[in-house]
């Protein structure tokens, strides 16, 4: 199921590089094989600052002239007459980063806001410590903006040896378009302007399509852990109704509207399709539009820090595609080895507020990730059968990026 759950936001880290004092963070996309490690120039046994290394596209900015991408501010206009709850679902999440215009990625620019106060390459060092072996070095895209989870996936889903088992299980776009569930909003208290500063965000997971325009006609049904095959594919018009998945409980979280854009400085817990993990410390924006009565939200960007255990840890909902009947767990599959290694190349974040001294290990991956969504009909509530939900054992727990 696809899931949020909402704290304030707080910090982020990046990873310190050695030599100069302007060290450079590269975001690259991360190889499955590493390279050679970097040499230990701080206290911490295990971690090391990674060399300087600007990404292609990284534009020779001064410290004085790089500004950060944040979202945008609230409104002093408290608004007026709520217009009612309206309620959305995602029907598209993207992952990827554009690197020519005609890619359906997201623009580097619009990828995500800046988490840790520093444009690391080429101005700033980053603000956390990387594991050894230090395989590559990361930078922030344009505007300190940091998502290296987007690389993760697209080095992932481009790997032959792991795309053809894992494209469509870390892929919830497979869901959403199969009606099995997707991820819902509820706007309560706006007064349907421009500039709102006392809006209410209800954000949970839903079930099954219950009811569209389009029944589905034969053709494969997909399938998700605790999910039930729904009899429709969604419309995205206007009229689907998605039933709600209980428990969890809905996370409510206060949220405001500025120029047109919706505004959550909140936590966020998402679950997609078998994987579920936190994406701590991050914020949620998108372009709220009314088109013949129908409202939409564009552009959106959920943002935030992925603790790198409790994104490994989430990856044993999801079947080995070389070892059938098993999951991906830790010392019993290559793939998760593999997944692992790519995803502890990348780390570029502390678990810690935001300004935190650059001393810590890194310990999560950036995330930035864009939805589009559409109007819908709240359905029933929704319980998902019980299945296995800790193949990998009840005590289960990785070891996550430490050395």
């Amino acid at each position: 199921m696809l899931a949020l759950n909402i704290r304030p936001r707080g910090a982020r880290g990046n990873v310190l590089r050695h030599g100069r004092s302007s060290a450079l963070r590269a975001f690259v996309l991360l190889p499955l094989l590493g390279g050679a490690a970097c040499t230990l120039l701080n206290s911490l046994d295990g971690y090391s600052r990674a060399a300087p290394s600007p990404r292609e596209d990284a534009s020779d900015v001064e410290a004085s002239t790089c500004t950060l991408a944040l979202p945008p501010e609230p409104p002093k206009d408290a608004g007026g007459r709520n217009i009612g709850p309206l309620y959305f679902a995602v029907n598209r999440f993207v992952f990827s980063i554009q690197s020519s215009a005609k890619d359906s990625g997201l623009p580097p620019e619009k990828s995500g806001y800046d988490q840790d106060g520093r444009c690391t390459c080429p101005v700033d060092e980053g603000s956390c410590l990387q594991p050894l072996p230090v395989t590559r070095t990361v930078c922030d895209r344009p505007n300190g903006i940091d998502n290296q989870m987007a690389d993760f996936f697209e080095e992932v889903l481009n790997s032959a040896a792991l795309a053809t088992g894992l494209a469509k299980a870390l892929d919830p776009n497979a869901y959403v378009t199969s009606g099995l569930t997707s991820l819902m909003f509820k706007l309560e208290d706006w007064d349907g302007t421009a500039n709102d500063s006392t809006v209410t965000l209800v954000v949970n997971g839903s079930g099954p399509l219950e009811f569209s325009s389009l029944p589905r006609d034969g053709g494969a049904v997909g399938k998700a852990p605790y999910l039930t095959a729904s009899a429709f594919i969604p419309a995205f018009d206007g009229n689907d109704r998605w039933s709600v998945v209980v428990p969890p409980a809905p996370t409510t979280s206060a949220a405001y509207v500025r120029d047109g854009i919706l505004v959550t400085r909140e936590r966020i817990k998402l679950a997609l399709g078998p994987t579920e993990f936190p994406i701590d410390y991050g914020a949620l924006t998108a372009k709220i539009s009314n088109t013949d009565g129908r409202y939409t939200l564009s552009d959106g960007i959920l943002t935030g820090r992925v603790s790198a255990l409790s994104f490994l840890t989430s990856l044993q909902g999801i079947d080995d595609p070389t070892a059938p009947g098993s999951h991906l767990c830790e010392g019993k599959s290559a793939v998760y080895a593999a997944l692992k290694t790519t995803l502890c190349a990348l780390v570029d974040l502390a678990e810690t507020p935001f300004g935190a001294p650059a001393t810590l290990p890194c310990a999560s991956i950036s995330a930035g990730i864009g939805f589009t969504a559409t109007q819908i009909e709240a359905g029933s509530r929704y319980t998902p059968p019980k299945g296995s939900e800790l193949p990998c054992g009840a005590n289960y727990t990785p070891t996550g990026c430490q050395p």
